[in-house]
């Protein structure tokens, strides 16, 4: 079967990155005899071409909730060219709130939870080679049964980069500082078993599921020799939850050429001193943490399982051995005062962090703290503007703030933060292209 693996548009990217998921799904299809292409329009931009919509039999569609109405448009018009198309949907959004997709006469199935396996079953249905029963995850209009996971990550085919071209994503990656291109992607594990409220884990669940250390140095070595990548970004969320596992991986990515980055955030409470001498010896530049906020009680109520003490100390460990330190922070959670704003804004300039990166709360469907916004009546899923949904909009669900007040205290954290002279200068002296350059500039108007 002929596949297109859409991830569509959204009204506003800050990164360009290679949809890793599709490239893992992509490749499970080569796997089993079918022929994939995957059309990345949320880097790139643009409406499908109706070549490849006329030469598909099926379109797969992925995406995050901010790309609600874009997937939508995208299932349309695809059976508007090829009425017969199969669409399927697919991704967190999916996986969240299936039945806002599957109610759309243009979309004929749902897959929740990790596809990779259930893709396969569900063309075999569709071909006659199984039951539309061995399909777990399916939802259509006729019914819904619960997100699956893959339980041996190992047993996945090797994700095949030939299928997007790793020299267009360059200069605005997710996390934006590197020290070398091209970069690679690689989630080493999925799910993550923490338990804070405002993360949607509605994909990869709470069951941490990493894959051997011999299999993660394969992908990074065909990385390096059949795509000249030269700096590694780990995507998972807990490359480090197990310390024995990710001192191997790094030890043997020591003896290679490569630097190593972590731009989608590290647990701080797993890094160890021996842990961290084993990351600055094998090419790691830099570790962004997840702090997130720097008001205790707010800690306590995320459920983030992090001391404001813990989060010193650990930050002072990482770069005591010489590695830049990073930090996510989250601005307008719905319990947030502006004085815990003010803690968290003032955390962030004392700790001696390289880079801070202020979000504003994005109440993501899925996660514990939606489940509470929509019983308390703060949000009304008939009500919410999707293309708004994403950490640079502040959205009306604090019990203390409005948005406005919410937008205000994003910029005065980011303004407090890097308009010092130390800062300024670390930045800039990381900046690697006058593409990179241009990208911080439209950050930096963003916030002035």
């Amino acid at each position: 079967m002929r596949v297109l693996l859409v991830n569509p548009k959204t009204n506003k990217s800050l990164f360009v990155a290679p949809p890793i998921g599709l490239v893992y799904l992509a490749s499970s299809l080569k796997t089993h005899g079918h022929e994939p292409k995957i059309i990345d329009l949320y880097s790139f931009g643009g409406p499908l071409d109706d070549e490849d919509l006329l030469w598909a039999d099926m379109i797969c569609i992925t995406g995050m909730s901010m790309q609600h109405n874009s997937i939508i448009n995208t299932a349309r018009s695809a059976k508007l060219k090829n009425p017969n198309i199969n669409v399927v949907v697919g991704g967190s959004h999916a996986t969240a709130l299936p039945a806002l997709l599957t109610k759309e006469t243009t979309i004929d199935a749902v897959l929740r939870g990790e596809a990779d396996e259930q893709l396969i079953n569900y063309i075999d249905a569709l071909e006659g080679r199984g039951t539309f029963g061995d399909v777990k995850g399916l939802c259509t209009e006729l019914g819904s049964s619960p997100p699956t996971i893959v339980e041996d990550v190992d047993s996945l085919s090797m994700p095949d980069w030939n299928l997007v071209d790793l020299s267009k994503y360059k200069g605005k990656y997710h996390g934006f500082f590197y020290d070398r291109e091209p970069v690679g992607l690689i989630y080493s594990s999925r799910g993550c078993p923490g338990q804070c409220t405002f993360c949607s884990r509605v994909v990869g669940g709470n069951k941490w599921r990493p894959h051997s250390p011999d299999r993660v140095l394969d992908e990074v070595k065909v990385l390096i020799e059949e795509h000249n990548v030269q700096e590694i970004h780990f995507e998972d969320d807990s490359f480090t939850l197990d310390r024995e596992r990710a001192g191997k991986i790094l030890r043997s990515m020591s003896k290679l050429d490569i630097s190593i980055g972590f731009p989608n955030g590290v647990r701080l409470d797993t890094l160890t001193d021996d842990l961290l001498r084993v990351m600055k010896a094998s090419g790691v530049n830099s570790i962004t943490c997840g702090i997130e906020f720097g008001s205790q009680k707010i800690l306590n109520m995320c459920k983030k399982g992090l001391s404001l003490e813990g989060i010193e100390r650990q930050v002072n460990k990482i770069k005591s051995h010489g590695l830049r330190a990073q930090g996510f922070f989250i601005i307008g959670y719905p319990h947030e005062t502006k004085r815990d704003i003010n803690m968290t804004i003032e955390l962030a300039k004392r700790l001696d962090l390289d880079a801070a990166f202020f979000g504003c709360y994005v109440p993501l469907p899925g996660s514990e703290d939606f489940g509470e916004l929509l019983s308390t009546g703060k949000i009304k899923i008939e009500e919410i503007d999707w293309d708004t949904l994403f950490s640079v909009e502040a959205h009306d669900v604090s019990y203390h703030l409005s948005k406005r007040e919410i937008v205000d205290l994003k910029k005065i954290a980011y303004r407090s933060f890097y308009f010092r002279p130390g800062i300024i200068l670390k930045v800039l002296s990381r900046v690697n292209s006058m593409k990179q350059f241009n990208a911080l500039l439209d950050r930096a108007r963003g916030i002035i």
